[in-house]
């Protein structure tokens, strides 16, 4: 039996290593190439694949007469896999293999499809998420769920934390359902359009603050959802860019701060918020700028 992987990111990493110590025939990956300007904080799969003499292919045209004489002709895949990978699956590819053609994604489908969904769940304050692996479809995230599995969200999850409950229950899962894809004896679930939502990219200045117009639970959602290894939440103080790695909401506002208003004390910033709330950040960037600039 033959496996094509679409895999980046530690899940990738982590699905690889399973179906490689479990004696499966893994054909081909392909994947990203490593980007100067991203921050790779997790194991990707090309080192693994490397390792077993698995041929790489990285950022590949999957449109090219190439890729496609390639996969048809030599590749030939009983069965696809996606995970975490970046761009579109062409028809060709979804619709050849015998045993289907299958994603993991990030969120209890049908919410949250789309970009970043771990992030989005952590902005919305979601208290739950989840793991899904369904078909793979023309569309984004839309096809029939094969196996799902709920992931907590608590208050003092941040996205480090987040990503950890993923990759376990992830591969929990993928370990479960890989020998029912197998055996064909897998069940599907169609995805009700109704109860869908979907979300898009982030960008690193979607992590501005605005006191005014942000409760404290926005502003501390936001914080823990593109903390490190993320570009993370930032506000601008007089004149200074100071990002927020981590915070607390204080409920007590005993300097009646408005909202932007701050003071450092004993090496914690306090911010006011538009709710009288304060936050209380004891990890943040640029401390010795705002030094004592409010008593």
């Amino acid at each position: 039996m033959k496996i094509m992987l679409f895999a980046y990111h530690e899940i990738g990493y982590l699905c690889l290593d399973h179906l490689l110590k479990s004696g499966d025939n893994v054909v081909a990956l392909f994947t990203h190439a490593p980007n100067p300007k991203e921050n790779i904080w997790f194991k990707t799969p090309d080192v693994l694949a490397k390792k077993y003499n698995i041929p790489v292919y990285y950022d590949a045209d999957l449109n090219s007469p190439e890729v496609k004489k390639l996969i048809l002709e030599k590749l030939c895949p009983d069965v696809v896999f996606s995970l975490s990978f970046r761009q579109k699956i062409p028809n060709f590819i979804i619709n050849y293999p015998k045993l289907g053609a299958f994603n993991m994604h990030g969120a209890y489908l049908p919410k949250y499809r789309g970009c970043v969904p771990l992030n989005w769940a952590l902005v919305k304050g979601e208290k739950s998420t989840g793991v899904t692996i369904h078909y793979l479809a023309d569309k984004f995230d839309t096809g029939a769920i094969v196996a799902q599995h709920k992931i907590p969200i608590t208050k003092s999850d941040d996205i480090n934390s987040l990503y950890r409950k993923f990759h376990r229950v992830g591969l929990e899962l993928f370990k479960k359902t890989w020998p029912k894809i197998k055996s064909s004896k897998i069940k599907t679930i169609p995805q009700d359009p109704a109860q869908a939502s979907y979300f898009g990219k982030r960008k690193p200045e979607d992590g501005l603050i605005n006191w005014q117009t942000m409760s404290s639970e926005e502003i501390y959602n936001l914080i823990r959802a593109v903390t490190k290894p993320y570009p993370g939440a930032f506000t601008i103080l007089d004149g200074k860019k100071i990002i927020l790695w981590h915070a607390k909401i204080r409920n007590k506002n005993p300097k009646n701060l408005k909202p932007g208003e701050h003071f450092e004390q004993n090496g914690l910033l306090f911010i006011g918020c538009s709710d009288g709330k304060v936050l209380e950040c004891d990890d943040y960037y640029g401390a010795s700028i705002i030094a004592n600039i409010v008593s």
